[in-house]
């Protein structure tokens, strides 16, 4: 990266609420917290988890 914008070891990062992700989603990039972006896929994984165990289940 530039000196403007040098690279953080994320061991160095004080408060995890603060780093954020860029994803490029229709043409444009965007940015989104890490935390919320590891929440929906959490919540996903959650219902998924409950739909196997209902099918698991006799």
């Amino acid at each position: 990266m530039s000196e403007k914008f040098p690279l953080q070891a994320i061991s160095e990062v004080a408060d995890p609420q603060k780093i954020r992700v860029v994803i490029f989603i229709n043409g444009e990039m965007v940015h989104v917290p890490l935390s919320a972006l590891l929440a929906h896929v959490q919540a996903q994984l959650d219902s998924l988890d409950a739909r196997v165990t209902a099918l698991e289940a006799p």
